[in-house]
């Protein structure tokens, strides 16, 4: 048993009120008999399952589909590791978590990773089902065989948790509230990644990228809160605004991710400033000129760029305000293109020394 197989458990004892430690003998039984024998333990037990599934995702303790990858958060892996991880000396191995995963998926409350993104219905809509998606896309994942089967055996997928999907979508609608101006809620994917990856899960814990595919499609198709065609993100505004993205709306994400990353290299660029001009006075003090002279050198250098990229960032920032400035596509095409000098000259320069 390693000491991660002990940690998860003990996470869900301290964390999950329906694993007490009395109920754990029950809990990793086999208990697909109770269906009918005793339909009221039955289904306490999928209860406290189904919860302890959705807690170790979001925690990250849940194994991740190999061992480099970044745990998910949304998404649950499930192989043998994921019963290994449960394994203890003293309860063994919960011998119904098969059961458990197939109820889940039969109830909507775990998806296939591939259906979900894949489908075009909500998975709120009343005619979706697990089945809803091309037998064959199904077949290959594994989950036809296994949905039909009796046995308590777990597949080998990756499910969406939809209750931890739920949460995320929730929380992000609670962060965006504020967001009102047609820049400030568009962004490219990789951009409203970093803006939101560690602010929708309590802890501050960062969604994996196939956490971040699975949210932008919940968010699109399911809760239609944003416009995204995989590569811009507009969040709606719910005030009539038309739907859909456009070439203008690509056009901001564009320019709003490289006004951050420029200002972030300014970020940067200010500390490398100091950094030398400190090394050269300390160079002075001990009285190596050579070295004080380098990093003066380096110094200027570093000042000179620094001052391209305020430059650079004051014509964006121009840019920015004409562009909020703009009540429809019209003024903003004519924006974009009275500024298309300054945007030129902003083709994501290196930062030297950084």
């Amino acid at each position: 048993m390693s000491q991660k197989s002990q940690s998860l458990l003990d996470y869900l004892v301290q964390n999950e009120p329906s694993f007490r430690k009395a109920r754990l003998p029950a809990l990793y039984s086999s208990f697909a008999a109770q269906r009918t024998l005793n339909p009221d333990g039955y289904a306490a037990n999928l209860f406290a399952w189904r919860r302890a599934l959705a807690k170790v995702a979001k925690s990250g303790l849940a194994p991740p589909p190999t061992s480099s990858s970044k745990p998910s958060l949304l998404v649950l892996n499930t192989d043998e590791r994921l019963v290994s991880a449960f394994e203890t000396k003293q309860y063994g191995r919960p011998l119904s978590l098969g059961l458990v995963i197939k109820e889940a998926v039969e109830n909507k409350e775990l998806v296939p990773l591939r259906q979900f993104l894949e489908q075009k219905e909500s998975i709120y809509s009343r005619s979706w089902s697990v089945w809803g998606l091309a037998g064959w896309v199904l077949k290959t994942a594994g989950v036809t065989d296994f949905l039909k089967g009796s046995g308590d055996k777990v597949p080998k997928g990756q499910f969406v948790v939809v209750e931890n999907v739920e949460g995320a979508g929730k929380a992000f609608g609670e962060g965006i509230k504020d967001k009102e101006g047609r820049f400030e809620r568009t962004f490219t994917r990789a951009h409203f990644a970093k803006v939101f990856n560690d602010q929708l899960v309590e802890g501050g814990r960062e969604l994996s990228d196939t956490d971040m595919d699975v949210l932008l499609v919940f968010l699109a198709r399911d809760k239609q809160m944003i416009d995204y065609d995989g590569k811009t993100v507009k969040i709606r505004d719910g005030e009539g605004e038309p739907e859909g993205l456009t070439d203008e709306d690509a056009s901001i994400a564009q320019l709003k991710e490289l006004l951050a990353s420029l200002t972030h290299q300014t970020l940067l660029l200010s500390k490398r400033v100091e950094e030398l001009g400190a090394q050269a006075k300390e160079a002075v003090t001990k009285q190596n000129r050579v070295a004080a002279l380098a990093a003066l050198k380096s110094k200027k250098l570093a000042e000179q760029t620094l001052e391209k990229r305020y430059a650079t960032v004051n014509q964006l920032e121009q840019v920015q305000t004409q562009l909020e400035q703009a009540s429809d596509n019209v003024q903003i095409v004519k924006v974009m293109e009275s500024s298309s000098d300054a945007l030129k000259s902003t083709q994501r320069p290196k930062v030297g020394g950084v």
